[in-house]
């Protein structure tokens, strides 16, 4: 016979009474008892409490009791489920945003040509993210709460916070993918973050190539013996300017610092500019010196005279004639390619590129010029440009 609240009241303290279809209520004192959940599997019996009365009204106890019955109907044990349940739901209320963020880490790793791609990865997690994500469960964090990790400095340094953000991104699409996180993903950019905060892009006034398509670019541009083709490679390596490759001449290379002197005329901010050479950019001088004996490291038809202004375009246009990208854009395919997967301090970069800098920056960064570090950079994008060849060059043998 089926329980009321009024039957509730009145059973002897400690005798069980059933609802039906294995539900029982046992009193413990008078108005109170408690619930359960009476089953039996391969002819073992089972019985799962379901709470305490009168916290767990019958009209309660009756619900829960059905959601249980369709577990064990469903060919599961519902109290192994229930704690199965429990378990996750711990491990979600303790798993946090870093140690998601170091999963994504170790996952990455095999792919990373340089250590510097995890310390800068875990170093700028740690600064900006970890902080205010690391607050709550991984599972309960918010664009609200992403927002508190960019919004603060985000005008102030946006190409740092743009990295922060795309890291972010890629731990929550890995959580949604573990199924460690249901919800948008709420570091994504369009129709989300976009609406809020603004991008200070990167443009450039040619159009460039994808930094991720400058390894394939690279390696098919070495298939060519021209010296159109070597000079084209050069201006890659050390993200110069035309002017300043075609005209290039031998006694303006240090070979012994790895240095090339570039004059004051030749530039556009009519100053000196000195830049570090990769190995990859010296073995290239090296190897085209090695071809002629010209006053132009990259001479023309004409010995006397340096590559024709138009040399390195017209082997675009006529090798690649599908493409649209232009020489001068591929200063901006390194400076993005420093600025997101290199990772690095943006006015390095716009040194490297010989670009005016604020006074002010310019006192504090242009004293030593840096040549080591940005020694370091164009070491690191020379590796990059040519991964595509290393690769090749590692399956040949």
């Amino acid at each position: 016979m089926k329980l009321t609240n009024a039957k509730l009241r009145s059973p002897p303290i400690g005798k069980k009474v059933s609802d039906g279809g294995g539900l029982y209520y046992q009193p413990t004192a008078k108005n109170k008892g408690k619930w359960s959940y009476r089953f039996a599997i391969d002819g073992k019996s089972h019985e799962m409490g379901l709470g305490t009365y009168p916290e767990i009204s019958l009209k309660e106890a009756r619900l829960t009791h059905a959601e249980q019955r369709k577990v064990f109907v469903s060919g599961k044990n519902p109290i192994e489920t229930r704690r199965q349940t429990e378990q996750s739901q711990k491990a979600t209320q303790a798993r946090k945003f870093s140690d998601v963020a170091e999963m994504v880490i170790r996952a990455k790793r095999p792919a990373w040509t340089n250590e510097k791609n995890e310390k800068q990865w875990r170093s700028s997690l740690e600064t900006y993210a970890y902080p205010i994500l690391d607050k709550k469960p991984l599972a309960e964090i918010t664009r609200a709460d992403v927002l508190d990790v960019l919004e603060p400095r985000w005008n102030e340094i946006n190409e740092t916070l743009w990295r922060v953000r795309q890291r972010m991104r890629a731990v929550f699409a890995y959580a949604k993918t573990k199924g460690w996180y249901s919800e948008f993903n709420p570091a994504n950019w369009k129709n989300n973050l976009d609406t809020v905060l603004s991008r200070k892009r990167i443009i450039g006034h040619h159009e460039s190539l994808p930094y991720s398509r400058l390894p394939w670019f690279y390696s098919s541009l070495q298939q060519f013996d021209t010296i159109s083709a070597y000079a084209l490679q050069f201006t890659i390596l050390t993200a110069a300017r035309t002017s300043e490759v075609r005209l290039a001449r031998p006694e303006e290379i240090d070979f012994t610092g790895a240095i090339w002197n570039v004059p004051a005329e030749r530039m556009k901010a009519r100053a000196s500019h000195r830049v570090p050479l990769s190995k990859a950019a010296l073995e290239l001088i090296e190897s085209v010196m090695r071809k002629h004996n010209q006053p132009f490291i990259f001479p023309s038809t004409k010995p006397e005279m340096g590559l024709s202004n138009g040399a390195m375009h017209q082997l675009i246009r006529k090798r690649y004639s599908n493409e649209t990208f232009t020489v001068h854009g591929f200063r901006t395919t390194f400076r993005i390619w420093a600025a997101e997967v290199g990772d690095y301090d943006q006015n390095l970069a716009e040194i490297a590129l010989a670009h005016s800098q604020d006074k002010k920056v310019e006192g504090a960064y242009m004293r030593s010029k840096l040549i080591d570090k940005r020694r370091e950079m164009m070491e690191d994008y020379s590796q990059f440009a040519m991964s595509a060849t290393q690769n090749q060059s590692m399956i040949a043998h």
